[in-house]
């Protein structure tokens, strides 16, 4: 329900309901502004920003605020989502993320590295 609602929000944000979400919505930086607004649009936690960069929403992932958390997190599970169907199309054997956003984020793609395998 949580990801519906999501996703919901975002489509109307970027699209005022006009158009369906692509990946990319969600795995650029764009993407991560815009899941950090809903997740923090939703928090009952008065000092949370209603708005951050997406190099603030992952400075904030990484010292452990909930919002950029599960911001960030979701930024992954769709980027992990994708790469996975690109990986079944083209008949990868595997998938190397290497982007300066993975490297950069590095303690936190490795913290969730289960949960992003399991994608």
């Amino acid at each position: 329900e949580e990801e519906d609602r999501m996703v919901n929000y975002i489509t109307d944000e970027l699209y005022q309901g006009e158009n369906s979400l692509e990946y990319e919505d969600l795995v650029s930086g764009r993407g991560l502004a815009v899941l950090y607004k809903f997740f923090a649009q939703d928090s009952d936690d008065e000092s949370v920003p209603k708005e951050l960069s997406p190099a603030e929403v992952s400075k904030k992932a990484l010292e452990g605020e909930k919002c950029a958390s599960k911001a960030l997190l979701y930024h992954y599970l769709y980027l992990a989502r994708g790469s996975a169907n690109l990986a079944v199309c083209l008949g990868a054997k595997g998938i190397f993320w290497a982007g300066g956003n993975q490297i950069s984020n590095h303690a936190f793609v490795e913290e969730h590295r289960e949960q992003l395998h399991a994608e």
